[in-house]
């Protein structure tokens, strides 16, 4: 493996001056609307960022925060980042108080950073910031801050950075509201070594393009469908993300009509298009779809479901989708975005154990009682410049087909984290957290760490756990928050355990209270909150999530869920169905896209903790019904079915 320049910096001018600086990146904006952006014209708009930026006294080595709801304008940002030696640091500008709390937590975190942003994603925070008592840091940030709306046009261009190999070009944090998000330090040569080593083992060649739909705050989206097409010189598509979310059979139109042969997507990204496309016209709707050039699926981002693969693959297969092109990976920040994946496509490689010999430490056995078993999915070995090996809790290597710590190092291995002090060398191993097995190639087991990832987004239990005790009815130290295996979704979910002492027909509504404050606050959908005596503790008081995690998965709460299902329905047997047709159809959606609890004409939806997800479906299945009526910020102020029916029946009034 060989890498040919010792900066990003270095790279997008070489790519300006090569045979592909007239290829570049299409920005899918709408319908019939997109906007395309040469490798050669990216350079000139990063370099007329970069004047302002300069202008405004930003220098080499400063962090400048990009958080923009626009493609176009992030990849600006960024680009000037690099051409002027300044570390970039995404953060998502989000729709929820959660997303809002972390951009100014991790801007407290920085040394005199500037941001870049738009006036859809500025608003937003300046309300939250005066709504929570954070004037000082408005008051701060209004001197450092840059709007993308506000630049004139000027022709003058930035002045050059001349960097170094160890810079860094970007820093990459973690999930985190109440508590302090964690900045991967990633150097330019991190970054070149991991995009080497992707472009030599996915024999990327030119008559390949890329596309994506994933964010380019998430590493995903901006290393691995961003960086590594511009390294390797070839087209590349962006779908903005909430059109996959809204449209997802826009995905693979949009693949079909683009010749993409290189596309990604997580558990949850084959899960919610899978719905839509079993769902009313799906089938028809992908009726001129051609998947025949597509030649790798890539599925990351968090466990891999050999199930969920296997229908993506099955429901593709007569648009012409090979059968053997999911290609699994593994990966984390500290990594940048690869560790290890197959150099060659084939059928999954996968592992059926039982998931009760899945502790550290321990040698994986068969099982053939179907409720103990787990099928475990093959992410291939270590990519070139990467090592992994697995160890257990006296970090000593374990022997082939024992469940270890998963531990990394090589040249796309981040030296540390932002105001941390550096403490690992490079030939030192980085602890991922995660927990692995090694038989053939590498097996991912799970967390050894209590973060939880839900649809490819890492949040901190004590984060959310924080947002359930703010409830009356619970209170401090009351709540724990973890991630469990979910068959009827092939993922992993979020469960909640409140300490309860009362009758089970009592905490109906601390359900409802819980999955309303995770809902609202982080955009959250508890899928599971189930009433606990006590938290189980280690004898120093340490909170023990894990223990209640397994109990989960050995079957323990079943039965109890089973009854608390039964009670929500008795209490919703009193509320008033539906009575128009109008509100017949739109009481039908709802229940199709939440089925954790029972919904009635006058429950408001945001109370039976729909997560976002869920609200985009709801949304985009009524648009179907009834075309042009309905936009997600009218759904917002009527989030109830009655209202949204009267709603939808006065507009179509209107329309006639």
């Amino acid at each position: 493996m060989q890498v040919t320049h010792s900066t990003l910096s270095d790279l997008l001018h070489a790519r300006r001056a090569s045979a592909s600086a007239q290829r570049g990146i299409t920005h899918i904006l709408g319908e019939e609307d997109e906007q395309f952006v040469s490798y050669a014209q990216l350079y000139e708009r990063a370099l007329s960022i970069l004047f302002h930026l300069q202008d405004r006294g930003v220098k080499p080595g400063d962090p400048v925060v990009i958080c923009t709801s626009s493609n176009v304008q992030f990849l600006d940002g960024f680009w000037a980042c690099q051409l002027g030696g300044f570390m970039a640091v995404p953060v998502t500008p989000g729709q929820s108080q959660q997303h809002r709390q972390k951009f100014f937590n991790i801007y407290e975190q920085l040394d005199n950073p500037c941001v870049f942003t738009n006036r859809p994603s500025s608003g937003p925070l300046e309300a939250y910031a005066r709504e929570h008592g954070l004037r000082r840091v408005l008051e701060d940030m209004a001197a450092n801050i840059v709007v993308a709306e506000d630049l004139t046009a000027e022709l003058a261009q930035g002045v050059i950075h001349q960097g170094e190999a160890q810079d860094i070009a970007l820093v990459q944090f973690s999930s985190g509201s109440t508590g302090s998000p964690k900045g991967v330090l990633l150097s330019h040569e991190n970054l070149l070594s991991n995009l080497a080593a992707m472009h030599e083992g996915l024999f990327i060649s030119e008559q390949d393009s890329w596309l994506c739909w994933a964010p380019l705050y998430h590493d995903m989206g901006l290393i691995a469908c961003h960086l590594e097409p511009l390294y390797s010189g070839i087209e590349q598509y962006f779908l903005p993300t909430e059109r996959f979310a809204r449209r997802p059979l826009s995905w693979l139109q949009t693949t079909s009509a683009k010749k993409a042969t290189l596309i990604t997507a997580p558990n949850f990204g084959f899960r919610h298009f899978l719905r839509a496309f079993a769902g009313k016209g799906g089938a028809e709707k992908m009726a001129a779809v051609d998947l025949s050039h597509v030649r790798i699926v890539f599925s990351a981002a968090e466990p891999i479901s050999a199930e969920l693969c296997r229908d993506f693959q099955k429901a593709l297969a007569p648009y012409g989708l090979g059968q053997d092109i999911i290609h699994p990976t593994y990966g984390l920040a500290e990594g940048c975005v690869a560790v290890s994946f197959n150099k060659t496509l084939g059928p999954l490689a996968t592992r059926i154990v039982d998931r009760r010999s899945l502790g550290l430490g321990r040698t994986i056995s068969a099982v053939a009682d179907r409720d103990e078993q787990i099928e475990l999915v093959g992410t291939g070995h270590a990519v070139p410049d990467c090592e992994f090996r697995l160890v257990n809790e006296s970090n000593e290597p374990v022997e082939d087909g024992v469940v270890g710590l998963v531990q990394i190092r090589g040249g796309n291995v981040t030296r540390g984290y932002y105001g941390v002090e550096e403490r690992r060398g490079p030939n030192d191993w980085l602890d991922t957290g995660d927990l692995g097995l090694f038989a053939d190639q590498l097996y991912i087991v799970g967390r050894a760490k209590e973060t939880i990832i839900l649809n490819g987004v890492t949040y901190h239990p004590h984060d959310l756990e924080s947002l359930v005790s703010e409830l009356d009815s619970i209170g401090p130290d009351r709540a724990v928050c973890v991630s469990v295996w979910d068959e009827e979704t092939q993922g992993e979910v979020l469960a909640v355990f409140v300490v309860f002492r009362g009758a089970e027909e009592d905490f109906v509504g601390t359900i409802r209270a819980v999955r309303h404050a995770l809902s609202e606050a982080a955009l959250i959908d508890a899928r599971y909150v189930l009433p606990v005596k006590t938290l189980p503790r280690t004898s120093s008081g340490k909170l023990q999530r894990f223990s209640l995690a397994d109990a989960f998965q050995a079957g323990e709460f079943d039965q109890l869920w089973s009854r608390l299902n039964n009670l929500a329905e008795q209490e919703q047997a009193h509320i008033t169905e539906a009575g128009s047709e109008v509100e017949r159809a739109i009481l039908e959606i709802c229940r199709t896209h939440i089925t954790t609890i029972d919904i009635g004409v006058t429950d408001d939806i945001l109370d039976m903790g729909a997560s976002s997800l869920s609200l985009v479906e709801i949304c985009e299945s009524v648009d179907e019904a009834y075309p042009g009526i309905l936009d997600l910020p009218d759904f917002l102020e009527h989030t109830n079915v009655a209202s949204l029916a009267a709603f939808v029946t006065s507009r179509l009034k209107e329309a006639s």
